[in-house]
């Protein structure tokens, strides 16, 4: 990506943890957004989608990075981390299961 005349080095990388807290029904994704250097980067829009039912939950990460999406239903997740200047970064497969 080129803006200007500068070539942006920083691409935006993530730590993800899905959890799932059993016995109860509420599930939740939660992680740190990182850059390629290890730095944490706040200001991160992170979007869970389900992809079933096409329900969407945005949050914003925090001065540390991290964010949790919490009191998710069961189901097949979509995830998807962008802010400007960064790379998108997306992620599938992710299954929350309420036990």
């Amino acid at each position: 990506m080129y803006v200007g005349s500068r070539y942006v080095r920083a691409i935006c990388t993530f730590l993800l943890t899905c959890s799932v807290l059993f016995g109860q029904a509420v599930s939740q994704i939660s992680g740190t957004a990182k850059d390629m250097t290890g730095a944490v980067v706040p200001g991160v829009e992170v979007t869970a989608t389900q992809t079933e039912t096409g329900a969407k939950r945005i949050i914003v990460t925090d001065e540390a990075g991290n964010f949790v999406i919490s009191n998710l239903a069961a189901g097949p997740y979509r995830l998807e981390a962008s802010k400007m200047g960064f790379r998108e970064y997306v992620q599938t497969g992710i299954v929350l299961q309420v036990g």
